[in-house]
């Protein structure tokens, strides 16, 4: 019995690493969709940079090794550094590896001047994007977009607030 269970594992391993490579595309803009350019990208794997790059170009590519929790942070004078969790443990082998772009819409660091707690909120990532398995997509993980969104109303309303 160990022995099948032992064998049983490492198949069920093997065939989600054979997934992998995969792909990840994607391309810095402002909030405008201006493409952006000259900016440094760091992925981190288990929070521990993997690769980083200088880029002069906006469309970025990443190959992924294996299943894991990704965070991609992109850093560009003038602009608040933006971070995005990628979670890819959930693919189904068959998925296309090669299929998976997004935008990285960069903001403005003049836009939070004078915003009491900004580094706070900011530093965390703006979302995390994982694999759907009803919808077989790769796509925003409502619950963290409904938090973060809350973070910033917060933040927007603590400049409104006058103190004394």
């Amino acid at each position: 019995m160990k022995l099948i269970s032992t064998t049983l594992f490492c198949f069920i391993a093997a065939a989600s690493i054979a997934q992998y490579p995969m792909n990840l595309k994607f391309r810095v803009t402002d909030d405008a969709k201006n493409v952006l350019k000259g900016m440094t990208i760091r992925l981190y794997e288990s929070n521990e940079v993997v690769e980083e790059i200088e880029k002069s170009k906006s469309l970025v590519e990443f190959k992924l090794e294996k299943p894991s929790i990704y965070t991609i942070e992109v850093e560009l004078k003038g602009f608040v550094t933006k971070r995005v969790s990628v979670v890819t443990d959930a693919l189904p082998e068959d998925h296309n590896k090669d299929n998976y772009r997004f935008n990285i819409a960069m903001e403005r660091a003049l836009d939070y001047h004078g915003y009491t707690d900004a580094e706070e909120v900011l530093e965390f990532p703006s979302a995390i994007v994982n694999f759907d398995t009803n919808s077989g997509v790769f796509d925003y993980n409502e619950t963290y977009l409904l938090s973060t969104k809350k973070a910033f109303e917060k933040l927007y309303h603590s400049k409104e607030e006058i103190k004394f």
